[in-house]
């Protein structure tokens, strides 16, 4: 079966706000006077699905008709536009697009389609090269995701590389604390010395192996990524009247977001769903936070965040 693509976007105006308040930011950051707007849009790819079984998911799975808008094959014509779209890179697990997919399988009871996501960034204005490539830089985070190709692929069906043998650092568990030190500072790790020295102890220890450096470039990954979001959580909570915390109770790095948060802010919620809000948790706040898990899919943050605005309108709420 061919590929078949929509694209889906909160409705303008009132539905959009994470596009609004991007634009804000891009405006603030780059000091631009000639952006007028920006569009956020979901793009899905999907395969294995028939024409019937689409029609039959389509305003079930991909798209909430009240206040969602579908484009289907081909993006609408944006005059003086600039756009670009974000993909997971490959192999980096897509939470929306297995979302989606499952959620296809239940309604349809039959096999589960092939679905990739992307998030289409439509910046409106005048955008000169230098500044667009800035921009993309900005919010592509290259550590998970990479710029993708605007063109509707033939098919979903990815093809595998097989790896290059990995480097095994038989030295590693070995190494005096100066020569560690060394070997953090030669292969530029994000994490500590002292994170070093402890996933040293936990291999020669625990594993009682030495790790490959794939191994240690992962645990540097995260450890950089989960760093910088709690710090960017502590200042969200700071600087809020109620903070709202959105992803699984079951998951460790959101639960530790939710403490770090209630650390700074009392009135900090940690929900899974926008149907677990309650307009009272926003009486008399002027600055509303919102933060999630880094699994949490970027649909369900934006569920939450257009749900606190029909609770209590667009000011004031920050993510």
């Amino acid at each position: 079966m061919a590929v078949k693509r929509i694209f889906v976007e909160k409705r303008q105006g009132f539905f959009d706000i994470p596009a609004q308040r991007l634009c804000d930011d891009l405006v603030e950051t780059f000091r631009l006077t000639d952006l007028r707007a920006v569009r956020i849009i979901t793009r899905y790819d999907i395969e294995g699905l028939s024409a019937e079984e689409f029609a039959q998911v389509r305003n079930i799975v991909f798209a909430d008709p009240p206040v969602d808008t579908v484009y289907e094959d081909v993006l609408p014509f944006f005059s003086d536009a600039r756009i670009f779209a974000i993909e997971p890179l490959p192999g980096q697990f897509d939470p929306t697009a297995a979302a989606a997919a499952e959620c296809v399988q239940l309604v349809t009871q039959g096999e589960r389609p092939d679905v990739c996501t992307a998030r289409v960034i439509v910046l409106i204005g005048k955008i000169d090269d230098r500044v667009f490539e800035q921009i993309k830089s900005y919010l592509i985070n290259t550590v998970e995701s990479r710029e993708a190709s605007l063109a509707t692929p033939a098919t979903l069906e990815r093809r595998i590389v097989m790896p290059m043998d990995v480097e095994v650092l038989t030295a590693f568990n070995d190494l005096s604390q100066g020569q560690l030190a060394d070997f953090h500072r030669e292969r530029g790790f994000a994490m500590s010395e002292a994170d070093l020295a402890f996933v040293q102890q936990y291999f020669r220890d625990a594993e009682h192996r030495p790790p490959t450096i794939t191994e240690l470039r992962v645990i540097d990954t995260i450890c950089e990524a989960t760093s910088l979001r709690q710090e960017a959580a502590a200042k969200l909570a700071n600087d809020s009247d109620i903070v709202v915390v959105i992803g699984g109770r079951n998951s460790a790095n959101t639960t530790r977001l939710a403490q770090i948060c209630s650390t700074f802010c009392p009135r900090t919620h940690h929900i899974e769903s926008s149907s677990e809000l309650k307009g009272s948790w926003f009486e008399d706040a002027e600055n509303i936070g919102v933060t999630a898990g880094a699994s949490t899919p970027q649909s369900q943050i934006d569920d939450v965040i257009a749900a606190i605005g029909r609770l209590v309108g667009t000011e004031g709420v920050g993510v």
